[in-house]
């Protein structure tokens, strides 16, 4: 029953596997090989290619949550953001980048999971 709920704190995550580029592959492999590869923010087949049927999903999957669990607080948690970076070498206060992935691929890549 739903009401099994009430006064229930529900945290999660949902939909970042899911992604899927022009080549078809999945967000996670996309993130690794730029890793390894020079400039892959620019490749077209790099891009997302299902964003819409995402969201569709989300919204099926957020409104199932909430009818199951009406009596709870549901909170979707964002992901972190992999690929921060330094403005310059010195800011010791931050994170350092990820190696290999220059200030472009990084805000690429994390721009696209605030979308």
């Amino acid at each position: 029953s739903s009401d099994l709920w009430v006064g229930s704190t529900i945290l999660f995550t949902i939909g970042g596997n899911d992604i899927e580029t022009n080549n078809g592959e999945v967000w996670p492999d996309v993130l690794s090989a730029c890793i390894l590869e020079r400039n892959c923010h620019k490749e077209n087949g790099n891009q997302v290619a299902n964003w819409n049927d995402i969201r569709t999903r989300l919204d099926a999957a957020y409104d199932k949550l909430a009818l199951a669990a009406h009596g709870a607080k549901i909170r979707v948690m964002g992901y972190p953001r992999m690929f921060q970076r330094l403005t310059a070498w010195y800011n010791f206060d931050k994170c350092p980048g990820v190696t290999g992935v220059n200030r472009n691929e990084a805000d690429w890549a994390d721009d696209n999971i605030d979308v």
